[in-house]
């Protein structure tokens, strides 16, 4: 039993650090797009964007090829190779985001969440 637990605690860090790279991912991405905006059916790579849309692509195709990148240097990848230095910086939310009132335009970024107006 003590063999299988060691087992299930390694995996267990292993899907803790995929979530974490996972979530830093999507902040890269989200930040990226709201740097090069563009249409959703726009093409791969734009061509008003291609240069930083080429970067991107070539950073994401380094993360998967080392498959052994930390949080910091997804940061620094992202700071150094697209000039994004917010990813990974936000602070998490409370529950009493729930009921905090919203600006009128502002987009509750609580996925899944219910907020009165």
């Amino acid at each position: 039993l003590e063999v299988a637990d060691e087992n299930i605690g390694a995996t267990l860090k292993k899907y803790e650090r995929d979530q974490e790279l996972g979530e830093m991912v999507n902040e890269l991405t989200e930040a990226f797009f709201q740097q090069y905006p563009r249409s959703f059916d726009e093409a791969w790579p734009s061509s008003q964007y291609k240069t930083e849309d080429i970067k991107l692509r070539g950073l994401f195709e380094q993360l998967q090829k080392t498959k052994g990148a930390t949080v910091k240097e997804v940061q620094q990848l992202a700071r150094e190779r697209l000039g994004i230095s917010e990813v990974g910086q936000e602070q998490g939310w409370q529950l009493s985001d729930l009921w905090r009132r919203r600006k009128q335009g502002e987009i509750s970024s609580l996925v899944g969440s219910r907020v009165a107006q």
